[in-house]
């Protein structure tokens, strides 16, 4: 699982609880997506494709205020390693891909990322699913603000590219 929604609380709560022990905690959303890959080819070569994301660029931590993450991260090599790719793929005789491991970010917990970076690297991280994916009991209970903890990395987490690439290394 990558959210553990039985352990369900209002966002104020958690929010209270984490000033009143001095705990760093981190709020963030999931969101849906579903495109249609290739639309622009013809229809043999089209599917569609759905990924739930976290949405970190609107993480607030316990006072309300944005969250502030490492400025570590994997994108600027990786970006220039696949321009380098694309350059030689361009070359007479030569061919390049790139892609990542299928559902590279969620094979890592947030826990096992920890251990990787720091006990207190990465606060406990509280996420809102959309309201037309709350459980029914979140609805019967009266829940208002719902949260529940993020126990699996996923895309768009501002850590989700470093914490991969550190425990890709492990390995």
């Amino acid at each position: 699982a990558t959210w553990d929604t039985a352990t369900v609380q209002e966002k104020h709560i958690v929010a209270e609880n984490a000033r009143i022990n001095g705990e760093q905690v981190n709020f963030g959303e999931i969101r849906i997506l579903c495109h249609l890959k290739n639309s622009e080819l013809a229809i043999i070569h089209q599917s569609w494709k759905g990924r739930i994301v976290f949405r970190g660029d609107i993480v607030k931590d316990e006072t309300g205020h944005y969250a502030v993450f490492s400025e570590q991260s994997t994108s600027a090599s990786h970006m220039t390693g696949t321009k380098f790719i694309d350059a030689i793929a361009r070359f007479e005789g030569c061919k390049g891909e790139d892609a990542d491991a299928e559902s590279a970010y969620t094979q890592l917990t947030l826990a096992e990322a920890a251990k990787l970076l720091g006990v207190n690297a990465i606060p406990k991280t509280w996420i809102s699913l959309p309201r037309d994916k709350w459980p029914q009991d979140w609805i019967d209970k009266g829940y208002k603000d719902p949260v529940c903890p993020l126990i699996g990395n996923l895309y768009g987490h501002p850590l989700a590219g470093l914490l991969w690439d550190k425990a890709s290394q492990e390995k």
